[in-house]
């Protein structure tokens, strides 16, 4: 594919068909990666590559909303904005509005002619995408209804198009983008109606925005809610100020774009506006949780639709509020809680990386998050399992060293959840994830070494290493922890070598003589984990955390054999995925494979309980 078109990422050339070369669909195509190219060399120039504008030029008129920064994506979905970046029927919609705006003094047939063929051009542009498909035929419908001098029926016009897509493409009814905009629409249409006749105490310029907000919201609940479990109450309000300046960011990035088309200067020239109107977006990327209080919930399809329900019944004047609020306050409270008798270790599954979580009752915290160069992990994995686990706030945020793969993730985290502080060995410069964690906004950042001791909830925390005053090295100065419930001992080590596990069996030796279960140092690199570091700590129990095939090799067969031949019971997260130890009032550990062929309690520990 030309790379100066739409981009593409398959898996096999299988998958690829070539367009022939003659014809309409390959003349649009072309046009189409001519007019992107010069749009994307505007974009490349010294005074707008890398701004708040080029982001949203792309985002928005190339529609490649992969490229916004991820602190954009993750304070736009936990605001409940996500929508305003991926290209969707709003967008339709608001190009559609401006384009009436313009030629209100033009014959109402020449309006629709030019709405038919700019709507239809920009669906081109941005390539066929089932909400665009979706809505670009539904304004069709609708325009050619009043030109047919017909009353417009959008709700029949929705299912005949929804029907049609599915009989050419049946996949599209697994497809979530195809559910979002079809249901978000159907609540647009059904369900605004309902509240806006009901909500006749509001003032008529608020009413109908509002329930138009809210109908959509309640339309994708049953959908948005199991996909991204967060539920976001402050939405609607945000979408009354942010819908308005999306069309007018929008407004404005398709005039630059135009004239980005005829002049690579005239851009660069021009191109403050579009920052301007992109200042909001990075304002929202940095609202912490407590401004956009987004609720981490963990319900399922026919649990969200029956939330839905009630909203919807106590929202349009029904006596069933009452009902509403308890269930609602009953799954908020009861899903995934843990009982205050037990404590529990979790082994998160974050591919090459590493994500530990310790927690008792309500207390918990997360060391480290995993991270990956392009990829979302506090939103795509951190945010799910979590949730799934019970977690709705973290008592802090452990930063066992500034690796990428260790430190990347929190950053993302901490846009979901409540945090009240970061745990860091001390010296690491503000650079990276690490310069994230330090502007986290009022969040407390305490430096942890050796001899310094922490609790969470009945969890005894001491740190064993790094050194005060140690500047050397960045893996032998990870914040080592001897984590302690009921007489049960769990070592995590970070991403320590050799030398760090010879320095610390001399100043150590008590404390880490006989531990139960023993994190393995560096996703089990063979420059960890010696033979006299597993005779002197003994585990019964030791975890890995690697990605499946990762290009590094981890963990090493030569580490693997040195566990083996001791007869210590492994576990890893690219085999078993999600590993939980739960510590019971006996001090009995039960093991957990949730994400594992072989799920459910495998062993218990046979140690017994001092």
């Amino acid at each position: 594919m030309s790379p100066s078109g739409w981009r593409l990422y398959a898996k096999s050339e299988h998958f690829i068909r070539a367009l022939p070369s003659s014809g309409f669909r390959p003349w649009a195509h072309r046009l189409s990666a001519r007019l992107r190219s010069r749009i994307r060399a505007s974009l490349e120039g010294p005074e707008v590559a890398g701004s708040p504008g080029a982001y949203l030029i792309q985002a928005l008129i190339l529609g490649e909303g992969w490229v916004l920064p991820t602190s954009w994506r993750r304070g736009l979905q936990a605001s409940g904005l996500s929508h305003l970046i991926a290209l969707s029927g709003l967008h339709i919609g608001l190009l559609a509005g401006m384009i009436l705006g313009l030629t209100f003094r033009l014959p109402m047939r020449a309006r629709t002619v030019l709405i038919m063929v700019l709507v239809i051009g920009y669906l081109n542009f941005v390539g066929p995408r089932p909400a665009l498909i979706r809505a670009c035929f539904m304004l069709i419908g609708i325009w050619l209804s009043l030109w047919l001098q017909r009353s417009p029926l959008p709700g029949n016009t929705l299912v005949a198009i929804a029907a049609g897509m599915l009989v050419v493409d049946p996949r599209l009814i697994d497809d979530l983008g195809f559910r979002l905009t079809v249901s978000a629409t159907a609540g647009i249409l059904v369900l605004s109606p309902i509240l806006e006749r009901r909500w006749t105490w509001l003032p008529g310029w608020l009413s109908r925005p509002m329930s138009v907000s809210v109908g959509a919201q309640l339309g994708t609940l049953p959908w948005a809610i199991p996909e991204f479990h967060l539920l976001t109450p402050l939405s609607p309000i945000w979408n009354l100020v942010a819908v308005p300046w999306t069309a007018l960011a929008l407004g404005v990035g398709a005039i630059w774009s135009c004239i980005a088309i005829t002049s690579k200067n005239l851009a660069a020239v021009a191109a403050p506006w579009v920052n301007a109107v992109a200042l909001p977006f990075v304002g929202v990327a940095s609202l912490p949780p407590s401004v956009t209080r987004p609720i981490i919930v963990d319900w399922s399809h026919l649990e969200a639709s029956v939330v839905t329900l009630l909203l919807l019944g106590a929202l349009a004047g029904r006596r069933l509020w009452p009902l509403a609020a308890g269930l609602v306050l009953l799954m908020l409270g009861s899903n995934g809680r843990p009982t205050d008798e037990s404590a529990e270790l979790v082994l998160l599954d974050v591919g090459q990386g590493e994500s530990i979580l310790l927690r008792h009752g309500e207390a918990a915290v997360l060391l480290d998050g995993g991270g990956w160069r392009r990829g979302d992990i506090g939103s795509r994995i951190l945010l799910p399992a979590l949730a799934g686990l019970g977690v709705r706030k973290l008592d802090a945020l452990v930063l066992s060293h500034p690796d990428l793969d260790h430190c990347g993730g929190l950053v993302q985290v901490a846009s979901f959840f409540p945090i009240e502080e970061v745990w860091s060995s001390p010296g690491w410069g503000p650079v990276g994830c690490v310069a994230a964690l330090h502007t986290l906004p009022g969040v407390e950042i305490r430096p942890l070494w050796e001899g310094q001791e922490r609790r969470v909830g009945g969890w005894h925390l001491q740190v064993l290493n790094p050194q005060p005053g140690v500047r050397r090295g960045v893996n032998d100065r990870s914040l080592v922890l001897l984590a302690t419930f009921n007489d049960r001992r769990f070592l995590l080590t970070g991403d320590i070598e050799a030398a760090a596990e010879r320095r610390l069996l001399k100043a150590h030796p008590e404390a880490l003589r006989d531990v139960d279960v023993l994190k393995i140092a560096h996703h089990g690199s063979r420059t960890s984990s010696t033979a006299e570091w597993l005779d002197h700590t003994q585990p019964s129990l030791a975890l890995v955390s690697a990605g499946i095939d990762n290009r590094y090799g981890h963990p090493s067969p030569l580490v693997m054999k040195r566990l083996a031949v001791r007869g210590i019971l492994s576990l890893r997260t690219d085999l078993q995925g999600l590993v939980r130890v739960r510590v019971e009032r006996a001090g009995v550990l039960q093991i957990r494979l949730p994400g594992s062929p072989k799920a459910g309690t495998i062993a218990e520990s046979t140690k017994s309980s001092p």
